[in-house]
């Protein structure tokens, strides 16, 4: 995927929000904000563009991988900037989800330091772009969060194109625009989401995603499933479906059966 790709598929979402969501709707709360709007906007624009090149440069499960690791940056910030609770149970779903989805891509180690470094960065970015929307939720409309931060990737979208613009196919097209689409409302759900919840206890969930993807690929491009894919998504389905207060009560039980030993 391209930077003309993520312009176009930008255009579609933008084109979308501005029917939901025109500009002369927007609170002045929102604009009030405009910095963590800013910080949201850059953060999934250029860390979406790392975890593009990072698939040019190493195998596309080691990139899967590695961006995988954004809830856990996500869930580090949600504690140390929004002053989140981090419980045993969180920190029990975050290990095995992503060992989950470790078991799932593998890990081949078989490409470019740069690849490895770029998705590295795309998922840190992810995480701080997971935080800011938190941040925001608490205080603007989901449709306005997305609505600005349109406003502020397009531009920068735009003129990255510029320089290395390659005209879509029409099945190009057609893809780029169902993308844009299913990235308006994820990221309007996800608004959603973080406004009724903490951060930290949410995010563990994002490792299921991989398990639609995989389900997808199934569907509509023949992709067979491995054992290794059922087994790891059996890992997360485990960890998703747990009750943190079970995981509380069986951390609890460790503890006392240590300090009894003792």
């Amino acid at each position: 995927m391209s930077i003309t790709d993520v312009f176009v598929q930008e255009s579609g979402g933008f084109v979308i929000s501005i029917f939901k969501t025109p500009i002369t709707t927007i609170h002045r709360r929102t604009l009030m904000r405009w910095k963590m709007h800013l910080l949201r906007a850059s953060a999934t624009l250029f860390g979406g563009i790392s975890i593009f090149y990072s698939v040019t440069q190493i195998p596309v499960a080691d990139s899967v991988a590695i961006t995988f690791l954004a809830p856990i940056f996500g869930t580090l910030m949600s504690v140390l900037v929004l002053k989140e609770s981090l419980s045993a149970a969180i920190v029990f779903k975050l290990i095995f989800g992503f060992s989950g989805v470790l078991v799932i891509t593998g890990f081949s180690a078989d490409g470019n330091l740069s690849g490895y470094l770029a998705a590295l960065f795309g998922a840190f970015m992810t995480g701080v772009a997971y935080v800011s929307v938190k941040s925001l939720s608490d205080t603007e409309k989901p449709q306005d969060i997305l609505y600005v931060s349109y406003l502020i990737m397009l531009p920068i979208a735009a003129g990255l194109a510029m320089y290395q613009w390659k005209t879509p196919t029409m099945l190009e097209l057609g893809w780029l625009v169902a993308i844009g689409l299913a990235f308006y409302l994820s990221q309007i759900l996800m608004a959603k989401a973080f406004s009724l919840a903490p951060a930290s206890k949410l995010l563990p969930v994002d490792y299921s995603r991989i398990i639609f993807s995989s389900l997808l690929g199934l569907v509509f491009l023949n992709q067979s499933f491995s054992l290794s894919a059922y087994i790891g998504a059996f890992i997360i389905l485990l960890t998703s479906l747990i009750r943190d207060k079970d995981i509380e009560k069986i951390s609890r039980i460790g503890f006392f059966q240590r300090s009894s030993a003792r």
